[in-house]
């Protein structure tokens, strides 16, 4: 359009009849105008303002709903957080300064907790036991968890039977870890609500006992008649529940402090 402009101020100048004021003026003039409509027609094809994306309301008023929904929902996530933040060490995997006194949760065994755990089978007695190692049948996860302790046993020169862990169904589930020692009385059906059978505090199950509460889990006893002496069914049930998990655990300290006022006691 400029160039435009040039050949006709050219023309003008020079095939235009009369004054050379009023040929120059009115060359200039259309040079103007021309050079005006040259000029609007390259702005309206510019890049920045005929492709420039340009905001709606619409468009806003969705970023800005979506602002918010980040906002509200960074907030929800560290709120829940906070509610959701296990209080001391419950479900948090243990560090290696975790012992007796502290409560875990169920995860692989470092190298560390397993020499407490072996310490712990030592610190009672020096005997070595036998254990049998059981699991629900139907529970996957406790028998995986179970198996780890196959040969943390076998390191601390424990024997243990089959080399195996035992799926099995008992009659009456239990959750957590339960020692079963030898009893000399079987299950009986009929016995009232409360009452049980007393049985022996053996170096073995005791030693049991302390093993576990070195690296932070408290276990419950139990009898079954056709256990020897010397050897004691480790049952790994389905894991507590966090409560449950800290009384038996403050349970089992306590029968440990006991167990080391006794005579012989360690």
């Amino acid at each position: 359009m400029l160039l435009v402009a040039g050949l006709a101020f050219i023309a003008l100048c020079v095939l235009h009849r009369g004054k050379p004021f009023v040929r120059i003026l009115s060359a200039v003039i259309a040079v103007l105008i021309l050079s005006f409509i040259g000029w609007r027609d390259l702005r309206r094809v510019s890049p920045q303002s005929e492709f420039k994306p340009v905001a709606t309301t619409k468009d806003a008023e969705s970023s800005s709903a979506v602002d918010r929904t980040a906002v509200h929902t960074t907030e929800l996530t560290e709120r829940e957080a906070k509610q959701n933040r296990p209080k001391g060490n419950l479900g948090v995997r243990p560090s290696s300064t975790i012992g007796e006194g502290s409560i875990a949760s169920r995860h692989p065994l470092s190298p560390s907790e397993s020499e407490r755990f072996v310490a712990g089978l030592q610190k009672v007695s020096t005997l070595k036991g036998s254990v049998r190692l059981s699991c629900p049948a139907a529970d996957e996860a406790a028998c995986v968890y179970a198996a780890q302790y196959i040969d943390i046993f076998k390191t601390a020169g424990w024997t243990v039977e089959g080399g195996i862990v035992n799926r099995v169904t008992l009659g009456i589930p239990y959750s957590g870890i339960r020692l079963f020692s030898h009893s000399d009385f079987g299950f009986d059906p009929n016995m009232k609500a409360g009452e049980g059978h007393w049985l022996k505090v053996t170096p073995f199950s005791t030693a049991l006992e302390q093993a576990f509460i070195n690296i932070g889990f408290g276990s419950e006893r139990g009898g079954e008649v056709d256990l020897s002496e010397d050897m004691t069914n480790v049952y790994f049930g389905p894991p507590e529940s966090p409560d449950a998990s800290k009384a038996t655990f403050d349970r089992t300290k306590k029968q440990l402090v006991a167990f080391r006022a006794i005579p012989g006691g360690k």
